[in-house]
């Protein structure tokens, strides 16, 4: 199979196996695309890495040919042969600074996404903190639709949901079921950028 149809089938596959996850289909293709485009910044990364390795390996080869060169026309003193120490210092200790610098980096980006995450979920939390007046509200109403507080002041205590215009009883509950899919889908949006990360 070519590569092109090989990576158009994985596509489909992957936004199917998104879509069961995701009620939302425009949800569910946008999460796809961005788990595509990180996935491409990866590949990408990982190829300059590739071509970083190959043009090193290539000035080490041509280091060795020089030492040599020189090996054969200087004499026998080893001292002739070896690189100057300031440079193999400075070199060592800007190899040692990048990767103390890429460390700090990589902390502070962890830092924040874990912050990001706390934020969100506090939020969340905050939002349905009242879950246990919301189960007796639900259970009351699936098991005794004729309880003493109406069906529209349930909704607007604990949705904030305003189903007074509303007249026929099934539209009611139709609504407030579309209601609550798309608070589900407002929450699983703002964690999807941030799933890769935990």
């Amino acid at each position: 199979m070519p590569k092109s149809k090989a990576d158009s089938a994985m596509a489909k596959e992957a936004l199917e196996a998104v879509k069961a996850m995701v009620p939302d289909p425009k949800l569910a293709e946008k999460i796809l695309k961005r788990r595509l485009y990180n996935r491409e910044q990866q590949r990408r990364h990982r190829s300059n890495k590739a071509e970083e390795i190959v043009r090193l390996r290539g000035e080490v080869a041509e280091l060795e040919t020089e030492k040599a060169g020189l090996a054969d026309s200087g004499g026998d003193d080893e001292m002739d042969t070896m690189l100057p120490w300031k440079e193999v210092s400075c070199g060592i200790l800007e190899c040692i600074e990048d990767t103390s610098q890429s460390n700090r980096d990589m902390k502070v980006l962890r830092r924040h996404n874990h912050d990001r995450i706390q934020r969100i979920t506090e939020a969340t939390v905050d939002r349905i903190s009242d879950d246990v007046s919301t189960l007796l509200f639900l259970s009351s109403h699936y098991f005794n639709q004729y309880g003493s507080v109406p069906f529209n002041d349930e909704c607007h205590y604990h949705w904030g949901l305003d189903l007074s215009h509303i007249e026929d009883e099934a539209a009611k509950l139709a609504a407030f079921h579309r209601h609550i899919a798309r608070a589900g889908n407002e929450f699983v949006g703002a964690l999807a950028p941030l799933l890769h990360f935990v």
